[in-house]
């Protein structure tokens, strides 16, 4: 229902005869006026002319919610501000005061990407997205668990992030999808559906990732319940690699990743909530845990801990 960064392929914008049929017969067309639906006619006309003039015809399509005097005002910022990611300047105002903090420790978790290894996480997944997850990993964190995740799932659909223009539904997907893995990603029968309308819209490298993400970010609010990182005695470090001695007979590759805590007077608590994130982590490289099922998509994780 959000018109606002939908997008359509080349197949769809070509079914001009089937939209001039719709708008001529459907009794209501949801956020279609009657004189907009008397313009379709023109619209399809329109799109036939660019398909036919465009050197390479026309091959995605977007959908902004906005108009001329939008952009005229859009057209009058700074290039660096209209530079700006949309999703992570919206997330901005939920931000903890360490939320930078935490965005790099979720960047120190992620292994390099190269287009010679098929196990990196896709581009889509990029530092902007990963930052907005951090700016709001804590916009729930004060509703009760067992509906902090569903609140999370629509919060960019229907929720506080329902609102924010310039961001494709792709993103909002992968940031809802973050956010409810953030929360444990237990939800009720109804919620499980609307959440595989979701992840339809996404790769399985994309799905796995997020959901490896997520766990990284329930681990980290775990750890900092209050989104406050102390700078000067950090609780823990990350590090990460890939690593081809991975599984029982170290033949596997994979993530190996290590979390490096300092001795403290609270060390053996970080000490079980860690031993406790290795096993939430590692659990998402289970091969009965891939996209798709034992054959399907996933990577080898496996989890390092150094307490110093």
């Amino acid at each position: 229902s959000i018109i606002n960064g939908y997008r359509a392929g080349r197949d769809d914008c070509a079914k001009t005869e089937t939209l001039k049929e719709i708008a001529r017969t459907a009794d209501r067309i949801f956020r279609v006026s009657d004189r907009r639906r008397q313009q379709v006619p023109a619209v399809a006309f329109l799109i036939n002319v660019l398909a036919e003039s465009l050197p390479h015809g026309i091959k995605e399509v977007y959908f902004c919610q906005g108009g001329v005097r939008e952009g005229i005002l859009f057209q009058q910022l700074q290039p660096v501000i209209r530079r700006q990611d949309p999703l992570e300047v919206a997330t901005t105002p939920f931000r903890t005061r360490s939320a930078g903090s935490i965005g790099n420790l979720l960047l120190a978790a992620i292994p390099p990407s190269s287009n010679a290894n098929r196990f990196s996480m896709p581009s889509t997944l990029n530092v902007h997205i990963i930052q907005a997850f951090a700016n709001f990993m804590y916009a729930h964190a004060g509703i009760s668990k067992e509906l902090a995740s569903t609140a999370a799932l629509y919060s960019t659909s229907t929720g506080l992030l329902a609102e924010v223009h310039g961001i494709s539904h792709g993103d909002r997907t992968r940031l809802a999808l973050l956010l409810q893995e953030r929360y444990g990603g237990h939800l009720p029968p109804r919620e499980e559906k609307a959440k595989s309308a979701f992840q339809d819209l996404l790769s399985v490298q994309e799905r796995w990732w997020i959901r490896y993400v997520g766990k990284l970010g329930l681990v980290l609010g775990i750890l900092y319940p209050t989104g406050i990182i102390d700078s000067l005695w950090p609780r823990i470090l990350l590090s990460v690699r890939w690593a081809s001695d991975l599984g029982k007979r170290q033949d596997k590759f994979g993530i190996e990743l290590t979390f490096t805590a300092h001795a403290s007077s609270d060390h053996m608590m970080i000490k079980e909530v860690i031993e406790g994130a290795k096993r939430k982590i590692e659990k998402v490289g289970k091969k009965k845990n891939r996209i798709g099922g034992r054959q399907g998509w996933g990577v080898k994780v496996k989890v390092v801990v150094n307490i110093n």
